[in-house]
This record gives structure tokens, C-alpha cells and sequence, in this order.
């Protein structure tokens, strides 16, 4: 799942940002990336970029929830707070 989720981020830088999207909520079901805060806020950060701000929302404090310690959930405030703000 990490090689289809770098193929999926670079897509979207590329361009083609829907259908990086797309393969990111697919990527979704992976029992090993849906136990993971970082790719939550990688998808957050994402969809905050294409001005889907409820998703990115939702994405976000699926990170935060995610997130095992408090060194991590710093880390993703600040992520988070800097996505917000641009």
C-alpha cells in the first residue's frame, strides 16, 4: 500500500488531484494505513488543498485520533493549523 500511496500523492502534486482522491479513499480500506494518524493527515492536508474543508476536517481528527503519542499529536496540530491557515 505505500508504493500505491506515494503513486497517489505524486499524482496529485501532478495534477491530477481528483483522481489521487480517489485512490487515497480506496487506500482507505488498507488494514495497515487505516491505523495510521499520518496517512489521515496526509489525506487531510490534501483535501484541504482542493478546498474540501469538511473532509479535511473529518480527516484531520481521524489523525488526531489516531495519533499514540503526545509528541505525534503536537506534530499534527501544528500540520494542522498550518493547513488551515493558508
Amino acid at each position: 500500500p505505500i508504493v500505491q500511496l506515494n503513486a497517489a500523492i505524486s499524482s496529485f502534486y501532478l495534477g491530477k488531484r481528483e483522481d489521487a482522491l480517489i485512490e487515497l479513499d480506496h487506500l482507505s480500506h488498507d488494514p495497515y494505513l487505516s491505523q495510521q494518524a499520518l496517512f489521515f493527515l496526509t489525506k487531510g492536508m490534501l483535501n484541504q488543498l482542493t478546498d474540501k474543508s469538511e473532509k479535511a476536517r473529518a480527516m484531520f481528527n481521524q489523525a488526531l485520533e489516531l495519533s499514540s503519542s503526545e509528541a505525534e499529536r503536537e506534530m499534527i496540530t501544528r500540520s494542522i493549523d498550518q493547513a488551515l491557515s493558508t
